[in-house]
């Protein structure tokens, strides 16, 4: 199991709000709006738990639904 499905579980099943999944839709926001170029998907997710704390899983999701209705890719 790799870690964006352990976060996963951890946010949804869970109900840890600390966690942060990473994807392909995270990286690109994360790199456009915060200037992560090039980071792994690891590095994105300890910098979206340090930066977002305790509700880094709310942040996820929202930056998720607001990248995807922008109609990026």
């Amino acid at each position: 199991m790799g870690e964006k499905v352990a976060d996963c579980v951890l946010l949804f099943g869970g109900g840890k709000l600390e966690a942060f999944p990473v994807d392909t839709w995270i990286i690109k926001v994360m790199s456009r709006h915060y200037g992560l170029d090039g980071w792994s998907p690891a590095q994105v997710a300890h910098f979206g738990r340090a930066h977002f704390g305790a509700s880094a899983g709310l942040a996820q999701q929202f930056l998720f639904a607001w990248e995807r209705a922008q109609g990026r890719g």
